[in-house]
């Protein structure tokens, strides 16, 4: 409950204090979406094997397994430009959607893994699974700063430095068995991949190209983020290639002060 209150707060804190900002030249509110491109490295699970023999293959679960993530985003952003409009910053309110899976690199004959759900002193316990995959709801704020060497009418090319802080909503387990009737032990296998954790947050950089002027519609190409915390996935540890994002966005009339003589 203490950190729902805090990241209220913080999202509070920020829309207050830029709204009051002075000198602002625009003002502008619109909606980003933006997707991830990453490598992955196969997390070691002990309860992950190739075979149940006692003495099966020293491989590592990499070896034989494919492991993929995605993610993608989504929200309200608003930007306010100062300094001739050669300088912004940017905040909202981010939905991030992170899936990361696991399955068989073998496609025709073995095509599953194991799973080992129970052991105790008499019995070993495991289910074949031929895929699993974790879906993880963040909400978040990213924080940005733009600044705009080349300036146009209807045209600008920007840099961007920024980060996102995000906290956990929910997050599910996904688990295809080569035999249905295997879903008996459901709670037992999503239980040994445990959950995410609850907070999720990255750096990034970013060039952009921005096209319009009241109303603006915008796209960059991010270079490879850096990600602060581990653990957003169980499954699988996320290695960030590049990224992609576009931006629609108007612009807010503001009302003009009039001159106090």
């Amino acid at each position: 409950m203490k950190v729902k209150i805090l990241f209220v707060l913080s999202l509070l804190y920020l829309d207050i204090g830029i709204s009051n900002a002075q000198n602002l030249n625009s003002k502008f509110i619109g909606v980003e979406t933006g997707m991830v491109f990453l490598n992955t490295k196969m997390l070691t699970k002990d309860y992950i094997r190739k075979e149940t023999a006692p003495f099966y293959s020293e491989e590592s679960p990499a070896d034989y397994l494919y492991s993929s993530m995605n993610i993608f985003y989504g929200g309200l952003k608003s930007e306010f430009l100062f300094f001739n409009n050669k300088f912004g910053i940017t905040t909202g309110l981010r939905h991030t959607i992170i899936s990361s899976s696991i399955r068989s690199r073998n496609s025709s004959n073995n095509d599953f893994f194991y799973l080992l759900y129970n052991q105790d002193e008499t019995s070993t316990e495991y289910v074949k699974i031929k895929k699993a995959t974790q879906i993880s709801n963040y909400i978040g704020i990213p924080l940005e700063a733009k600044f705009y060497p080349l300036t146009h009418k209807k045209f600008r090319l920007y840099f961007k430095i920024g980060a996102d802080f995000n906290y956990l909503l929910k997050s599910k387990i996904n688990v295809e068995y080569v035999d249905n009737t295997m879903k008996t032990y459901e709670k037992a296998v999503v239980d040994k991949f445990g959950l995410p954790n609850s907070f999720y947050s990255s750096i990034y950089a970013s060039i952009g190209f921005r096209f319009g002027k009241s109303s603006a519609f915008s796209f960059e190409f991010c270079f490879p983020s850096l990600i602060l915390s581990s653990g957003a996935s169980t499954l699988v540890t996320p290695i960030p290639i590049a990224s992609i994002q576009f931006n629609y966005q108007y612009q807010l009339k503001r009302k003009e002060k009039k001159d106090e003589n």
